[in-house]
């Protein structure tokens, strides 16, 4: 009996070591809104297949691929005093043709449920809203 016990546990630390860490997420927009001082714009179909985010957590990076380009760097991460949330800003530079697209300014927010908001395309008149779920990666 206590061979078949050490067996599985041998097993599932094996198991256990294959696994990604759970704080690597992979997080995919459901709803998206585009806001303006005159209000918000929801949008529903159409740009799911085109958005996608990845924050590793170890190494503190978000990536950000949005339509035609990818937006990669190290960002800044705030908890909340809570615990209940954390957030991660930073301006990530294009993966591509950085003479055609500039930094780009992103603020994600994540809470212990994966759930997630993140703001991009800043601009003086308004602002692109994400929301989502995030999944182990």
């Amino acid at each position: 009996m206590r061979s078949a016990v050490h067996a599985m546990l041998v097993v599932f630390a094996a198991m256990s070591s294959a696994v990604p860490n759970a704080n690597d997420l992979v997080c995919r927009p459901s709803s998206k809104h585009y806001c303006d001082a005159g209000g918000c714009a929801r949008e529903t179909e159409g740009f799911q297949h085109a958005e996608v985010f990845y924050y590793h957590h170890e190494a503190k990076t978000l990536t950000a691929c949005l339509w035609t380009n990818c937006y990669s760097d190290t960002v800044s991460v705030f908890i909340s005093p809570d615990k209940t949330q954390k957030s991660l800003v930073g301006w990530l530079p294009p993966d591509h043709s950085p003479e055609m697209y500039p930094p780009m300014l992103i603020t994600m927010t994540i809470d212990n449920d994966n759930h997630f908001t993140v703001s991009w395309q800043h601009q003086g008149n308004g602002v692109t809203l994400d929301h989502g779920i995030c999944k182990a990666q």
